[in-house]
């Protein structure tokens, strides 16, 4: 691999020697005919294992880092504008304040096409999450399921860490959901009781939060079959067990 196919497929040329990650979202400057180097220093000091990702993904016929699953650009604009917006308690309008614009790293917008998106949602949707954990941290994706002329809409509202440095008992229980959820609604100017129902996988814990809103929870119907299925297989667990250490053994 060159420096030049790794550098196109890590950033955007903005024209005029500009370049943006699309990692990190950082800009950096290119003088026209000095080479990578600079964008090469970036991905080598803020983004460790790079070279090893791009050849991966090049085996397995990735044609583009958008493409690898990260947010799109349009989304992703939106969705910091309105976390700038309400994290800081400013008024809507503060997004085409010419000082804000200058500052900030998004690409300037309007307060109509910021209500817009929060139109879309009404005020009746669903709202789809589930959980991973990863060592200490339990991540949530949360989802709203929405009709927008006469069409099913799925949105991802959030994907990140949920009360970080609690321990897993107090970080994942029903009340920590419904927290954490009804604190991401509020960066989209929404309620809790605009929630219809909720579709998960059929924990306990779902079942709570369900309960608690007084709300139905549509289950995860492989999660049901997954469940049925380790039912039915309780009663040969015996054989299981010995199939799998013979093919250990193998």
């Amino acid at each position: 691999m060159t420096s030049r196919q790794l550098c196109v497929f890590y950033f955007t040329d903005l024209g005029k020697g500009l370049f943006e990650c699309q990692s990190c979202g950082r800009h950096r400057k290119k003088t026209p005919g000095s080479g990578y180097s600079k964008l090469n220093s970036h991905l080598n000091s803020k983004h460790v294992g790079f070279a090893e990702e791009y050849a991966e993904l090049h085996a397995a016929g990735t044609p583009s880092f958008t493409a690898f699953g990260f947010v799109d650009e349009v989304t992703s604009n939106i969705y910091k504008w309105m976390e700038w917006i309400s994290a800081r308690n400013l008024p809507i309008t503060e997004m085409e304040n010419k000082t804000t614009r200058a500052v900030v790293t998004m690409k300037s917008t309007t307060v109509q096409t910021l209500k817009q998106y929060m139109r879309h949602m009404g005020t009746s949707f669903c709202i789809m999450f589930d959980g991973w954990t990863s060592n200490a941290l339990h991540f949530l994706g949360i989802y709203a399921v929405y009709m927008l002329e006469g069409e099913g809409c799925q949105r991802l509202l959030a994907l990140f860490p949920m009360n970080e440095g609690q321990s897993a008992e107090e970080g994942q229980s029903a009340e920590a959901h419904v927290d954490h959820i009804s604190a991401v609604l509020n960066v989209y100017e929404k309620e809790m009781d605009m929630v219809k129902f909720i579709v998960g996988d059929n924990c306990s814990t779902n079942q709570s939060i369900a309960t608690g809103l007084g709300i139905p929870l549509i289950g995860c119907a492989c999660h049901r079959f997954n469940l049925a299925v380790n039912r039915f297989l309780q009663d040969y667990q015996t054989q299981i067990d010995q199939i799998q250490n013979l093919i250990i053994q193998l």
